[in-house]
C-alpha cells in the first residue's frame, strides 16, 4: 500500500516536470525523458508489451535483416547456429534501451569465412529468455541435369543467387575425377545451364566421352551439390 502510494506521487512528479517543460522540449524528446525516469525509478517493473523476433525474409543470399522489439532496456547477444547444432557465428550488443532494432547477418562466421548453404538458428538472448528464428541460406541450386540417360549432350541446369563462379566437376563410375572447369560471367537470378556430353571440354587433342555411367557435381564456395549419376547411352 504505501509502495503503491509512493509511486503514485513520484509518477505525478513525472507528470507536472514534463508539462512545465513542454514548451521548450520536443515531444520525442519528452518520450525519451520519461521512459528513462520510469526506468530508473521502477527497474524491476516492464513497462507493457513483449520481446518480438522476425525478419526480412527466411531465405537469403547476401544477408538477412533480423528485427526485434525490446519492451525495455536489457543486454542483448545474437548466436548463429547451423544445422548440426555447432553455433557458427555471434554478436553482443551490450545494453540496449527498449525500443525496436536491426541486425543484418551476412551469412558469414566471425572470422568473415562464408557458411556453406543450408539452415540455420539466429538465437537473440536478453534478461527475458532466448528467442529463435529459422533462416534459409541459398546462393545456388541446381535444378536438374536431363535428359538422362543421353545420346549426346545432357544439360546441367542451375541458378546463381549470388554472384559466384561455379566449377564443374565430372567423375568416372570410380568417382575419379576426370575434369573440371569454372563457369565465369554468370547472370545471377535466371536459370542456366551447362553441356557435358559429346566430347571432353579440355582434352587436347580432342577426344570423345565414351558411353557409361559419369557423376557430375557443381561447388561455390558456399555450395557443394550432391555427385549426380547420369549415364551416356552408346
Amino acid at each position: 500500500m504505501a509502495q503503491d502510494t509512493l509511486q503514485n506521487l513520484i509518477l505525478l512528479l513525472i507528470a507536472v516536470m514534463i508539462f512545465a517543460s513542454i514548451i521548450v522540449a520536443k515531444p520525442a524528446a519528452l518520450v525519451n525523458q520519461l521512459n528513462d525516469l520510469q526506468e530508473k525509478i521502477f527497474p524491476w517493473k516492464e513497462y507493457g508489451g513483449e520481446t518480438v523476433l522476425s525478419t526480412s525474409s527466411s531465405t537469403f543470399a547476401e544477408n538477412v535483416v533480423i528485427k526485434y522489439d525490446l519492451p525495455s532496456k536489457t543486454n542483448v547477444k545474437f548466436t548463429i547456429i547451423n544445422s548440426s547444432k555447432i553455433i557458427v557465428g555471434y554478436k553482443d550488443f551490450g545494453e540496449q534501451k527498449k525500443g525496436s532494432y536491426e541486425y543484418s547477418w551476412d551469412g558469414k562466421n566471425n572470422g568473415g569465412q562464408e557458411l556453406i548453404d543450408g539452415s540455420y538458428t539466429i538465437n537473440l538472448t536478453t534478461k527475458d529468455g532466448s528467442f529463435l528464428i529459422d533462416v534459409n541460406k541459398r546462393t545456388f541450386v541446381l535444378l536438374e541435369i536431363t535428359p538422362n540417360p543421353f545420346t549426346t549432350w545432357t544439360d546441367v541446369k542451375f541458378i546463381l543467387y549470388k554472384e559466384a563462379e561455379p566449377i564443374v566437376h565430372i567423375y568416372d563410375d570410380k568417382k575419379t575425377l576426370v575434369e573440371s572447369w569454372t563457369l565465369k560471367n554468370r547472370d545471377v537470378g535466371r536459370e542456366l545451364y551447362v553441356r557435358f556430353g559429346e566430347v571432353w571440354a579440355y582434352k587436347n587433342p580432342v577426344e570423345a566421352v565414351q558411353p557409361g555411367t559419369y557423376f557430375i557435381q557443381l561447388t561455390t564456395p558456399a555450395y557443394k551439390s550432391p555427385q549426380v549419376p547420369v549415364i551416356k547411352s552408346s
